[in-house]
Parts: C-alpha cells; sequence; structure tokens
C-alpha cells in the first residue's frame, strides 16, 4: 500500500504602509535657556503669501524655542514683529543656539538666519518651495529659470541669508544645484544676498540652471545633525558717517552646550559687508529679522532657541575714566589725540568707571561682563555696584583684587530706574621702555550682556605715561619692611630710605603722603622752605644741588597731639596697613609706595601713689620692723589696655632725714618680704580686671616694710622707690 503524505502550507502576505511622520528630536528634554518668543516674534504663523504652510511652530511645554521644519516637504519661516525689528543704524548684537537633529545620513536641508525688507513682511518666503528640492531653505529663489534675474525674483527680496545647509545639492538636474561649488561635505555655512540677481551664476553648458555665486567660499562643518545645539552669535556694526556700508560678523559654534564635544574645532567665523540702500532698498531705518527653513525628499528637526535679542530693554550707559592721584577726568577726543589731562605718571592710580541706567521694558537677568584687559595699568581691585537712582553710600556687591574672568555679575533682576556699574582701580606700570611713548589703553569695549539686552561701551580714553616725571623712588619696594609699635599716646615715627631715579629739580616734589588701607588720604606732610617748620609739617632735602643723588635717609612724625582727633583709629590698638608716596607740587605721584603694618601695641603703663604713711612710734633703743597704715590711701596700677607681658621691679633708697638726701648715714631701710633680686610683681602672677587694669597695690603693701635703727634720732624721715615696669616677650 503506497501512501502518499500530503504537505499543507500557508502564504503569509504582508503589507507594510510608508507613511511620513514628523520626526522627534532626542534633544527636547535638554533646551537652553532662552527668551519667550510671543514678546518679539510674530508666532502666529500664518499660511504665507503664495499660501504654502508655514510650519514653523512653538512646541508644546517649550515656549521659548521654535521649531522650523520637522518632516518631509515643508517650509517654516519666523520672523520678528514690528516692534522689535532690526535697527540698521544701531549696533545690535544677537545670539542663539540651533539644533538640527541626528541623524546618519539622509538629512535635509537646512536654515538661514535672514535680515529682509520684502513687502511680504512677516508672510516672506521664497516662492514655489516645495518644488524646490528643500536646496531654497525658504530664502532662495529656485534655480530652474531662463535668467539670473527671474531666480533671483523667486527669493525673499530686500535680504541677506546667512544658511546652514545640511545638504549637498550639487546635481546637474534642473533645480538641485545651487550648492555647486560648495566644497566637499554635507554641511556648510554661507552668506549671500538672494533678492539679487548677480547672487545667481549660470551652470555651465546647462540651460536654464543656476547656483551661488561664490559658494566655494562657503565654510564647511563637519556634522551638523549631530544631535547636539550649535551657537550663533552675530554682531552688527552700522555704517559710519558719511557710508552706507555696514558689517555684519557671525561666529558659529563658538560655545558648546553642556559639555558637548562634537562642535570643537568646527568654528566658522567671517566679517560680511551690506550696502544698506543696494541690499534693503533706499533709506531703510529697520527690516524684519528670524529665520527660514525647508525640507525635500529628506527630512530633519530644526529648531533656533533665542538666547540674547537687542532692545527688550531700554539702557542707558555712561562711562568715565579719573585719575584719583590728580583728580583730574580723562578727556575723549574725536580725532584720537591726546590731551595734557589725559597725561598720566607711573604710580598714578585711575579709576574706570562703567555704568548702565535702566530706563524701561523688561527687566534685565543674568548680565555677564566682557571686561578687557587694560594694557600698562596693574588692576587692584574690580567691583560690581548695583542700586536704586539717587542711592547714597552704595555697597558693592561683588569684587575682585585681581582682573575677574568673563563671568555673570548679576543673577537678580535690575529693574527700572535701577543701576548697574563696574568700577575698575589700578595703577600706572612703569614702562620698560623709557624713549617710546607708552599708552595706558583698553583696546576692546566693555560689555554688559544679557539674553534680553546688551551695553557696549565705547573704548575709554587713552592715557600717555609721561617718562620724564618718574623721579623719587622709596626703598625698600616691600610689603611689611617694617614695624613701628608704639604706644597709644606716642607719636608716630616713620623712617625709611629716599632714593632718586631722575633729573627733574627735586624742590618740585615737595610732598609725602599717607593713604590707609581702603587708599584714602589719611594726611599730607608738606616740605618745608626751610628747616625748624613745625612738627606736622616735613623737610627733607635731596642735597643741596636738587640734582643726582642717590639715596637720602628720611624720617617723620605725625604728632599724637596734633593728629589724635581727626586720626583716631589710627592710634589706637591694632595693626594698622599703611602706604606712602612722594608727590609734586601739582599733587601729582612721583614715586612707588612705601608699605609698612603700623602696629600700636596700647599702653602699658604704671599709675602709683606719690607717697605712702607709716606709723609712728618711739623708739627704746631697738630696732624696729614697721608696716604701711592700714588706711593710708596708697594704690599701685598696672593698665595693660594692649595685653602685653610685663615684669615690675622696685630700687629702695635708704632712709634718710626728710629734707636731707644728702646725709651720708641711713637710719633705716625699706625692703620687700622675700623678693630679694626678683621682679616682686609680674603678669603671670596677677590678675587683669575688665578694665584692662593688674591692681595690685593691696599685694605689695603686704610685702613692703620699714626697718628703723634703735639709734635713729627723733624725726621726720623718707626713703624713695624707683619703680621700672618692662614688657616683657610673650
Amino acid at each position: 500500500m503506497t501512501m502518499h503524505r500530503k504537505i499543507l502550507g500557508s502564504l503569509v502576505l504582508v503589507l507594510t504602509i510608508l507613511t511620513s511622520t514628523p520626526l522627534v528630536a532626542n534633544a527636547a528634554d535638554t533646551v537652553p535657556e532662552g527668551i519667550n518668543l510671543e514678546s518679539v516674534f510674530d508666532a502666529s504663523f500664518t499660511t504665507f503669501e503664495d499660501q504654502q504652510k508655514n510650519a514653523a511652530h512653538v512646541p508644546a511645554g517649550s515656549p521659548n524655542m521654535v521649531e522650523i521644519t520637522n518632516d518631509k516637504s515643508q517650509v517654516g519661516a519666523i520672523w520678528s514683529n514690528e516692534q522689535h525689528k532690526f535697527k540698521l543704524h544701531e549696533e545690535k548684537h544677537v545670539s542663539m543656539w540651533i539644533y538640527f537633529g541626528k541623524k546618519t545620513n539622509y538629512a535635509g536641508d537646512g536654515i538661514a538666519f535672514v535680515l529682509h525688507n520684502d513687502s511680504n513682511k512677516t508672510r516672506a518666503i521664497a516662492k514655489d518651495v516645495r518644488n524646490n528640492n528643500g536646496q531654497s531653505l525658504g530664502v532662495w529663489g529656485k534655480n530652474s529659470a531662463n535668467s539670473s534675474q527671474e531666480v533671483a525674483k523667486n527669493a525673499i527680496q530686500n535680504s541677506w541669508a546667512l544658511e546652514f545647509d545640511t545638504y549637498r545639492n550639487d546635481t546637474l538636474s534642473d533645480g538641485s544645484g545651487l550648492d555647486l561649488k560648495v566644497p566637499k561635505g554635507q554641511s556648510h555655512v554661507y552668506a549671500g544676498f538672494p533678492g539679487k540677481p548677480e547672487t545667481y551664476l549660470p551652470i555651465p553648458k546647462k540651460s536654464k540652471t543656476y547656483y551661488l555665486a561664490n559658494n566655494e567660499h562657503a565654510k564647511p562643518i563637519s556634522n551638523l545633525v549631530d544631535g547636539q545645539w550649535h551657537h550663533l552669535s552675530l554682531d552688527w556694526y552700522p555704517p559710519v558717517a558719511n557710508s552706507n556700508q555696514g558689517t555684519m560678523h557671525y561666529k558659529f559654534n563658538d560655545k558648546i552646550y553642556r559639555g558637548a564635544d562634537s562642535a570643537a574645532g568646527n568654528i566658522a567665523e567671517d566679517t560680511v559687508k551690506i550696502n544698506l540702500d543696494e541690499t534693503f532698498g533706499s533709506d531703510v531705518q529697520e527690516v524684519y529679522w528670524g529665520f527660514t527653513g525647508s525640507t525635500g525628499n529628506n527630512a530633519e528637526i530644526a529648531r533656533v532657541v533665542f538666547e540674547s535679542v537687542p532692545d527688550l530693554v531700554n539702557l542707558k550707559s555712561t562711562q568715565q575714566v579719573v585719575n584719583l592721584t590728580t583728580q583730574q577726568v580723562l578727556a575723549s577726543t574725536a580725532d584720537g589725540s591726546i590731551p595734557a589731562s589725559n597725561h598720566v605718571n607711573v604710580n598714578d592710580k585711575l579709576e574706570y568707571t562703567f555704568a548702565s541706567e535702566h530706563e524701561g521694558g523688561q527687566a534685565w537677568k543674568n548680565v555677564h561682563l566682557t571686561l578687557p584687559p587694560i594694557d600698562n595699568l596693574v588692576v587692584s581691585k574690580v567691583e560690581v555696584y548695583q542700586y536704586p537712582k539717587d542711592t547714597q553710600n552704595v555697597v558693592p556687591k561683588k569684587s575682585w583684587h585681581s582682573w575677574p574672568s568673563n563671568q555673570t555679575i548679576i543673577s537678580e533682576l535690575v529693574k527700572t530706574g535701577e543701576h548697574l556699574e563696574v568700577k575698575v582701580t589700578g595703577e600706572v606700570k612703569k614702562p620698560t621702555a623709557t624713549n617710546a611713548q607708552v599708552k595706558v589703553v583698553q583696546k576692546q569695549p566693555v560689555i554688559f550682556n544679557a539674553p534680553n539686552g546688551q551695553i557696549k561701551f565705547e573704548v575709554p580714553p587713552t592715557a600717555l605715561i609721561d617718562n620724564k616725571r618718574y623721579a623719587y623712588g622709596f626703598w625698600p619696594n616691600k610689603k611689611n619692611h617694617a614695624i613701628n609699635r608704639i604706644d597709644e599716646n606716642d607719636d608716630i615715627t616713620v623712617k625709611t630710605t629716599i632714593t632718586y631715579a631722575g633729573s627733574v629739580d627735586t624742590r618740585a616734589f615737595n610732598q609725602i603722603v599717607m593713604v590707609g588701607e581702603d587708599d584714602r588720604e589719611i594726611c599730607r606732610f608738606k616740605n618745608a622752605d626751610k628747616k625748624g617748620a613745625s612738627p606736622a609739617e616735613l623737610y627733607f632735602l635731596m642735597g643741596d644741588d636738587h640734582d643726582n643723588v642717590n639715596s637720602k635717609s628720611l624720617e617723620f612724625t605725625i604728632p599724637y597731639q596734633d593728629y589724635h582727633e581727626k586720626l583716631a583709629n589710627l592710634f589706637r590698638v591694632g595693626k594698622h596697613p599703611l602706604a606712602f608716596y612722594v608727590a609734586d607740587k601739582n599733587n601729582r605721584q612721583v614715586s612707588n609706595y612705601i608699605y609698612l603694618d603700623l602696629t600700636i601695641q596700647g599702653q602699658l603703663k604704671l599709675v602709683v601713689s606719690p607717697q605712702m604713711v607709716f606709723e609712728s612710734i618711739t623708739l627704746t633703743g631697738q630696732d624696729r620692723e614697721l608696716a604701711p597704715q592700714e588706711k593710708s590711701g596708697w594704690y599701685l596700677k598696672i593698665l595693660n589696655h594692649g595685653k602685653q607681658d610685663w615684669n615690675l621691679q622696685a630700687d629702695v633708697e635708704q632712709l634718710k632725714p626728710q629734707g636731707n638726701s644728702s646725709a651720708k648715714e641711713s637710719v633705716g631701710e625699706l625692703y620687700f618680704q622675700g623678693v630679694a633680686g626678683e621682679p616682686i610683681a609680674s603678669s603671670n602672677n596677677t590678675k587683669m580686671n575688665k578694665n584692662l587694669e593688674h591692681d595690685i597695690g593691696s599685694q605689695l603693701k603686704g610685702k613692703l616694710r620699714l626697718k628703723i635703727f634703735g639709734s635713729a634720732p627723733a624725726g621726720e624721715y623718707s626713703a624713695k622707690i624707683i619703680w621700672t615696669l618692662k614688657s616683657t616677650p610673650a
């Protein structure tokens, strides 16, 4: 029997239906901080003038971010509103973060930053973008046309664009050759004028097809579609007098977001000249600005977060440079010349003030300071102030004693009527060159920058160092080279050596100025016309001929009697940092500083009764030993305001008849019990009360004895005690 096995099988039909699904960004949860779009941009995203749909939108929950495209065959744009158009005759700074999604291949096509004066205003877009393979990025003309004029007519009119192209359109087929001469590689940055016919050149041996002029100079970027946020900064410099040409400086990938390193080394930077009349039309004062983008057969996510936008805050700026040594204000000149008031001397102290006043608009927040160095100035202090108008005795919010790195200086809100101020104080350096003109100059402007507003200060006035006036030098020039230890009520005496380093008549230099820890002047000592001046004045002489003297010892005194009220703090117990310098008759500083720490140790003083009374006695021929009267009122105190260690010694003369200290024979002796040859008291064996006093009268009175010899005749006798109070090392 033959058996047949029937094998049954089944056919499964699998049908895959492909649809276009919007891409989802993997960086949506790491959006950089930016401004709220509604206050600056037209966020209605209405259909464009030619009825193309605007794909741009603000994703839910992200009011500071706009998504230009996220699918194939899209076109999108976001434009500034009427109140925040780009003012062409004012210096502007704009910065933003741009995200292009993350794809390893087939990404496209990119976005463009655009300034325009198109008649379609916030509905402006390049024509027929969806049939242009995405290469127009919503701003360039369709490159399949009969002439370059026709191509330009399809672009956004009266415009300048900076494109970030993620796909290189370099085929010779119609409608896909705008990037023909772009350097090999997918991503690039290119700037041009979409509405000008000369922007488009015919592709050789191809009719009706054009490419972008000069795009062989496009800046290549290794990869834009890398899943990272990329930073863009733009600085606009308006035309100067008698010119109609402004410049736009852009820098792409100038900083990195949250530690990402893929953009490192891929900086694109350039400066582009823009003729206002030729680009935007005659006598145009302001233009719309924003971003456009498009996709064709490929897709990508294109997102923008605006970090810094101009004109959201009304700010007024002022600046001033003062020579604190001479109290002269440095002047600014239109021709760049340096007036006589701007001549400074080595060691002159200069104070730069950069101030802004908030006059309205949004509150200013997270203000970032860019503080370029000042050549030939040794900075000693940088202070930041924030205060309401007309506030007195303002204290700094932040302070540095060296040049601070660029950083956020104020994180709080700066509101209408408040001032934000930065003060830089420093000393003029001694030039290394003696013949050349050496300048104190800040070559770059100071900038206060916040997301919603920026102030850029003009470069402050330049000072010229006058080498010939550097004539004196204190020596030695180092901190704490001398310490004066004095009591509270003593005069302050400063001893030093002064050296002469010039060839100018030294009689012009006639003052020594003393300043305190806060650099404020305490007092100045003027050169007397002749010796024998009052103690409060100073007499010093560098030699009879006033010339070519190497050095001179110098001593001057601050009398306690004359200054203890005016300079009360200086005479108090403690350590006082002081500095001195020589000044000329015009109050100009002409030497370096000499530093010393003046230590006031406080009084160590003995207060004692002028006499001590003993009992009257009748002698019987025997020696007698007497103690002081109990109620004699005798006292002895040690005033120790400086809390010093001390010891007290007593030397006692022999007992002699009252009024006859020259008598040869003694009738007795005065002595202290049990302390022969030793100090009778010290800080180690006595207590100090709350008034910083050692009251040791009763202690010593108990030890003091008077021995009367039995042979002494009747009469009145006296003896002298010589007290010696010594400060001892701790």
